[in-house]
């Protein structure tokens, strides 16, 4: 039996090593990270849809937490990944609830998750007195699924198919507002050197008609058909709790951002141009240079498609900001590889001919020696026409004509066919299009117009031969108007990938017709 010495020796033995545990454990806790220190615990134990009256619904979320009262969580709710709702939470009796809802926006089929976090900078100073600061963020989370597989694979290709068509409008705008922006600013610019050359004042009826043209374009696309594009859209967006595809949503927003800047900017920049007061509705505090907003557009469009799954479409501008050029001259043979199509003239005494009088002009095709009478001209161009509010194939040919009757003067139809030309790349292996003869007065003089029109597969655009001669001398040139359009091709296809100067018949880049 130990003596009580020994006992009292050992007794003081086993306090110092007791000591010295708890005063390593200490150091050791000391010199941990603040990450690795005991967390506020959060469990979430219940997410729920409950279905409402009509097609109302709501959210249940309950759980519980070891974090003091009036401890202030975060509920995000994400759909499909992506963020779609988000509610501060207090904790109560260690446990937190809450109710999103109720609502009738849409609940599209897939994967719902619950998340609840926890973050110091969230809190009252109060609460914060009662944490650690040792405390690390903490967070649960409960998913839940609505619907099938099937559902949601359905649904969603569904809502792609819809904003697919959404920003296949808004390159309508894209294309329309880069044409005429373009051809209207440069036509300002023309009748501003004019008068400086000409050492006089402008010409104030050049100038009207220059900026009737612009807000022409201000009334019929940019108020009534992007607006409407937009507003669907935004409509369409708030219908539904969370979109499968809220990136595009995101990107589109910006997109609208830099087409109204660039809208803007195209219209102070004429106006300024011109010397005329500059209207209101042209103000913006941020201007940004015609290139910046140009490629931004090409951009943010890029990504879209990507975030769509869907193969990159060229946004580029065509018709003004890359003229045709001779360089797509091959013989007789112009393939472009600008505006995607090809046409053949009809032999050495005609040239092609690269200047434009009309913001659609691409092209033109005249006698190499040409008639000094203005009564036995030809004028043969290629043009291409934007119609953004076509909804079909049907619906563009109604437009085309509509738009022919106000474009020529004192319009009278002689003869109009629908054709179905020959074309291996169109779902049919044929291409819609309007072959029209009409009559048009000009002063005391009449002509007759041949407008062969081919339609792009995406029914938004026409590409034209537009043969002219005067009424008596139409009969001279008609084998040649027919040898011309029976050599048009518009070479649009998608899967076109051969560059000007291979197979005949083929566009280069992504095939693009870059508008229709």
């Amino acid at each position: 039996m130990a003596s009580l010495r020994d006992r009292r020796t050992s007794s003081s033995s086993a306090r110092a090593a007791t000591v010295a545990a708890g005063a390593l454990a200490l150091s050791l806790l000391l010199a941990m990270p603040a990450s690795a220190a005991p967390a506020g615990e959060i469990t979430v134990e219940r997410f729920e849809h409950i279905p409402g009256e009509g097609k109302a619904w709501s959210f249940r979320v309950e759980g519980k937490s070891s974090l003091p009262d009036a401890a202030v969580l975060t509920l995000t709710v994400e759909f499909e990944g992506e963020q779609a709702h988000v509610v501060l939470c207090p904790v109560e009796s260690g446990a937190f609830g809450l109710d999103i809802g109720p609502s009738e926006k849409k609940l599209l089929p897939g994967r719902y998750l619950a998340k609840v976090t926890f973050n110091r900078r969230d809190q009252l100073p109060d609460v914060l007195d009662q944490i650690p600061p040792t405390t690390k963020p903490a967070a649960g989370e409960l998913p839940m699924i609505i619907g099938t597989p099937e559902d949601a694979a359905a649904e969603r290709e569904k809502v792609r198919k819809k904003y697919v068509t959404v920003v296949d409008n808004v390159r309508q705008v894209h294309g329309q507002l880069g044409q005429w922006g373009g051809f209207t600013m440069e036509a300002a610019k023309w009748h501003k050197v004019e008068a400086m050359v000409k050492r006089k004042d402008l010409d104030g009826g050049a100038v009207d008609g220059v900026l009737e043209e612009w807000e022409r374009f201000t009334d019929e696309v940019w108020e009534r058909f992007y607006h409407t594009v937009r507003h669907d859209h935004v409509a369409f967006r708030d219908y539904v709790f969370s979109s499968y595809f809220a990136a595009v949503d995101r990107e589109l927003e910006s997109l609208y951002n830099v087409l109204e800047r660039w809208y803007k900017a195209y219209g102070r920049e004429i106006y300024r141009t011109v010397d005329r007061p500059i209207p209101k509705k042209y103000d913006y505090d941020d201007p940004f240079p015609f290139d910046k907003l140009y490629a931004d557009s090409l951009a943010i469009s890029k990504r879209i498609y990507h975030h769509l799954g869907e193969k990159p479409v060229d946004w580029r501008l065509l018709d003004l900001h890359e003229p045709e050029t001779s360089k797509d001259e091959k013989g007789d043979l112009f393939r472009s590889s600008v505006a995607k199509f090809e046409v053949s003239k009809p032999g050495p005494d005609w040239v092609f001919s690269y200047e434009r009088t009309t913001p659609g002009m691409r092209l033109r095709i005249r006698p190499k020696v040409p008639d000094k009478d203005v009564a036995n001209a030809v004028i043969i161009a290629v043009e291409i026409h934007d119609f953004p509010i076509a909804e079909s194939f049907r619906d563009l040919a109604r437009i085309k004509e509509i738009a022919s009757m106000g474009r020529w003067e004192g319009y009278k139809e002689v003869e109009k066919t629908n054709i179905k030309a020959d074309d291996p790349t169109m779902p049919d292996g044929k291409r819609p299009g309007l072959d029209m003869t009409l009559l048009s007065s000009f002063e005391t003089r009449v002509f007759q117009v041949r407008d062969y029109a081919l339609f792009c597969r995406w029914h938004k655009r026409t590409y034209d031969v537009i043969c002219i001669a005067s009424k008596e001398n139409f009969s001279k040139y008609e084998e040649v108007f027919e040898q011309i359009a029976a050599s048009f091709k518009v070479l649009d296809a998608p899967e076109a990938e051969k560059k000007p100067d291979e197979t005949p018949g083929a566009g280069d880049g992504d095939g693009d017709d870059g508008g229709g």
